[in-house]
């Protein structure tokens, strides 16, 4: 029996998912065998009710991104640019990236610069934490080159440590062997090929071709807020952000990742072939399977180039989400049924919240018609979602346990003379001002001072706001949206940090230290006053 998946009840399930967790709209591609089939939910934009087309709606695929910059890595790897090349110049995935572009891939340490290879970079696996504030506006070669600023975390190819630095590099090393920018490359040897006619590299290129791109949302409130029937969406800007290239900048339909999907599972029909395929989603670093990410698969959970690998219900199963201010994506492969399914969505956290849909239709496909996977994640959503908001409650508890409840030591110094530029090496400059009435709807506690609305010349706009604990100490909450902040207290979208400022023997503040990466809670990057 054919299968067909978008059935009058598979449209009410995802209506009514669609409706509980408050989700603009979403576009689902469904492959198998030699099928294929696309289809439009809810709405692109709210304000002009413009629905979601499966043909035409553009939507940024994030994350999804990382599996093009590995394939077309592939590419090159195989070509007769590469091949032809003396043996002692031909790369390789195990080629060290200070070989390719030995002037700018320079890290903090000098043993692991010789030792980090290009499959290293694709795996997250290098030891190099997140460090998502350091990325700023520029070149991918300016980017590459602040790697040396930034301290490590693990040893390498001790842990998966997900890095997005590491696919810029990655990028960037592309376009150095190749010639081209890495959007023109993947054109050129992926997309064209496979009839992609509707798949950019990033948003100027789109806009530049007249694509309709979908206004993308964010949350006011947690899904566990007992208010969450009256959660503001909020509408966010697209990215302009072409350094963000390799690892999160492709805009595209549903219906061209139908064509993306039939590459992987049918190699033999485009650019791809069965062992390019079989390498990229051979697996190179473990995560733990019960990391919540692996919800609602089971069993063995690790990372290939550009994919995770897992299993459900004894498939194995190959895929990737995506997430970015105002979009969500889920690119999801099952070879042994010949089956892909993937969604691009206009809201923030819906590669999560639609995520049960998608697998659903892999029961679906297995003859199970229970839909308990819908529960499973509607479950995790809620719960998900109660665990950070706790974390937000308690930030200053857990980040300052032995700190009063009020200041009882003044800050050295007037408030305005806390005012000003601040600059670090790896991180760039941040301006701090007096807090405003106007920069909330929700007062924030009568401690909390600063602000700094944006970090200058920075790819993703963020907000900090600076609360005062004791004597030179501060709570630092960076808020992960762009937009003006709603509702400080159950913001779904900020991170706690530590800060200290620094006063010198001359009565000025010196500098400010600000843990800037969660994953080195004690390692304070020190931003120094500008005169």
């Amino acid at each position: 029996m054919t299968f067909t998946p978008f059935t009058a009840d598979f449209d009410r399930r995802v209506a009514d998912t669609l409706q509980r967790w408050r989700v603009p709209g979403v576009a689902f591609s469904v492959l198998h065998k030699e099928s294929s089939w696309s289809k439009g939910y809810g709405l692109a934009d709210i304000e002009s009710k413009a629905p979601v087309e499966h043909a035409t709606t553009l939507f940024f695929g994030a994350s999804t991104t990382k599996a093009h910059l590995c394939a077309a890595w592939a590419i090159y790897l195989a070509s007769d640019a590469n091949q032809s090349k003396p043996p002692d110049e031909r790369i390789s995935w195990r080629t060290p990236m200070a070989t390719i572009i030995p002037q700018d891939f320079v890290l903090s340490e000098p043993t692991r610069t010789a030792q980090v290879t290009l499959e290293d970079c694709l795996s997250h696996r290098t030891g190099l934490p997140r460090h998502e504030m350091s990325t700023k506006k520029g070149t991918l070669r300016q980017i590459t080159r602040n790697l040396r600023h930034l301290p490590m975390h693990n040893s390498l190819r001790e842990e998966h440590e997900y890095c997005n630095q590491m696919f810029f590099a990655a990028s960037y090393a592309l376009e150095v062997v190749t010639g081209k920018s890495a959007s023109a490359f993947m054109k050129e040897t992926l997309w064209h090929p496979l009839g992609m006619q509707h798949t950019y590299g990033g948003l100027r290129d789109a806009r530049g071709a007249g694509g309709s791109i979908a206004q993308g949302y964010s949350w006011s409130k947690f899904a566990s807020d007992p208010e969450w029937e009256n959660v503001e969406l909020i509408k966010e800007s697209a990215l302009d952000a072409p350094e963000r290239s390799g690892a999160g900048f492709i805009v595209t339909t549903v219906d061209d990742y139908a064509k993306w999907m039939r590459a992987f599972l049918q190699p033999s029909t485009g650019p791809l072939n069965d062992d390019i395929v079989k390498n990229l989603w051979a697996p190179r670093s473990h995560l733990s399977p019960h990391d919540p990410i692996n919800i609602p698969f089971e069993g063995v959970l690790a990372y290939g180039l550009g994919w995770f690998i897992t299993t459900y219900k004894s498939n194995l199963v190959h895929w990737h989400t995506g997430e970015i201010d105002g979009y969500g994506a889920l690119v999801m492969l099952v070879p042994s049924l010949e089956l892909g399914v993937s969604f691009l969505s206009n809201g923030q956290t819906a590669h999560t919240s639609l995520k049960g849909l998608a697998v659903d239709l892999i029961d679906i496909l297995l003859g199970d018609s229970r839909h308990e996977v819908l529960e499973k994640m509607d479950r995790f959503f809620i719960d998900d979602s109660r665990d950070h908001a706790e974390k937000n409650r308690t930030a200053r508890q857990r980040l300052y346990p032995d700190a009063p409840p009020t200041p009882t030591i003044p800050l050295t110094l007037a408030l305005k003379d806390y005012l000003g530029t601040y600059r670090n090496i790896a991180y760039g400059p941040i301006t701090l001002n007096l807090l405003q009435l106007g920069d909330c709807t929700t007062q924030f506690d009568s401690t909390t001072y600063l602000v700094c609305r944006t970090m200058q010349n920075h790819s993703l706009p963020r907000t900090f706001t600076f609360t005062h604990i004791n004597a030179e100490n501060w709570l630092v909450t960076r808020f992960q949206t762009g937009t003006p902040v709603v509702n400080p207290d159950n913001s779904p979208y900020r991170t706690a940090l530590r800060a200290r400022t620094l006063v010198s023997t001359a009565g000025q503040v010196e500098a400010i230290g600000i843990t800037m990466e969660p994953a080195l809670p004690d390692f304070f990057f020190w931003f120094m006053k500008e005169s």
